[in-house]
Formats: structure tokens, C-alpha cells, sequence
């Protein structure tokens, strides 16, 4: 993970163990040389800020932001509503999505979202919000058809052309 971090030029999404790799030795990531988005639920970010869970509910958007601009990255923050943070300062609030969005496996089809914009050229930063928006939506009409509960991450995949046919723009 390290050597990916310090030899990429293209950018570079990061969830899971990689985001625990990361947590260990957290000053790589200013020795990136492209851009990195970081895709923690609450534990991980915990794990890559040092700070405890309770101070991270508090403000967990504040946190992040602060986060994302010291180590100049994308941070989108996964929990109840999920945010994107920039380095620049943005932040971008999403209102799509459900708690069935929570199960196992959905973290990687949000992160392969957002990679498969960023591979079309879209700058990291709106990849992000932009992944985060259409797997919530994703997620808003698998709950629609299966419930939150019955949801599995690939109804969220076979939701993906209903949402492109509702809302293509």
C-alpha cells in the first residue's frame, strides 16, 4: 500500500484495509504524488485521526474536514449521512442513501463507484460526491423493491441503470 501511495500518478481510492495499512503510518499519504480519496466509516476514522468515537460524533463532518486538509485528501465520511470533505474546505452533504447501505460489501461498491468516475476523468473530489450520491440513490430504490433489510450490495448494483434512466442529466 505504501509503495502504491508514494508511485501512483493517477488517483487513488482507499477503503478498508487499505485504510487500516494507512492508519499505521498515517504521514504517507503526504508523500503521494496524485490525488487520494478515503472512504472511512466512523471506526476507521478513528483509527486514522487517533480519535476516540465519542469526540468524532460530536462533529464527525469537523473532524474529517480538518483531517482531509492536514494531509491534503478527500475524505468521504460514511455513517448516517454520509459527507464528502476536501482539502480545499468543501463539503458536501448527501441526502440519498439508507442504513441497508450499511451491510457488508456496499463500502466496496460505493469505492468502485467513485473509482469509475474518477478513471473518466473526473477530478477526485467530484468523483467522490458524485459516487457517494449515485450508490445512495442506488441504495434508495434497492430498499424501495427489497426493504433496507433485505438489501443486499448487489441489489445496489442492479439498481444502478434505474437510477441512470430517472436521472440522467
Amino acid at each position: 500500500v505504501y509503495e502504491v501511495i508514494r508511485a501512483a500518478k493517477c488517483p487513488l481510492i482507499i477503503d478498508a484495509d487499505g485504510i487500516n495499512v494507512v492508519s499505521r503510518n498515517i504521514d504517507i499519504l503526504k508523500e503521494a504524488n496524485c490525488k487520494i480519496v478515503l472512504t472511512p466509516h466512523i471506526g476507521e476514522l478513528s483509527r486514522l485521526t487517533t480519535l476516540p468515537i465519542p469526540q468524532l460524533k460530536q462533529d464527525i463532518t469537523g473532524c474529517g474536514l480538518n483531517f482531509a486538509k492536514e494531509y491534503g485528501v478527500t475524505v468521504v465520511l460514511k455513517d448516517a449521512y454520509t459527507c464528502t470533505v476536501t482539502a480545499a474546505g468543501h463539503v458536501y452533504i448527501n441526502t440519498t442513501g439508507n442504513a441497508g447501505l450499511a451491510r457488508a460489501g456496499s463500502g466496496d461498491v460505493l469505492a468502485g463507484l467513485i473509482g469509475a468516475f474518477a478513471a473518466q476523468g473526473r477530478e477526485p473530489e467530484l468523483a467522490a460526491a458524485c459516487g457517494v450520491w449515485l450508490h445512495g440513490m442506488a441504495g434508495d430504490y434497492a430498499a424501495e423493491e427489497f426493504s433496507q433489510y433485505g438489501m443486499l450490495p448487489r441489489d445496489v448494483i442492479d439498481m444502478l441503470p434505474r437510477v441512470f434512466c430517472d436521472h440522467e442529466r
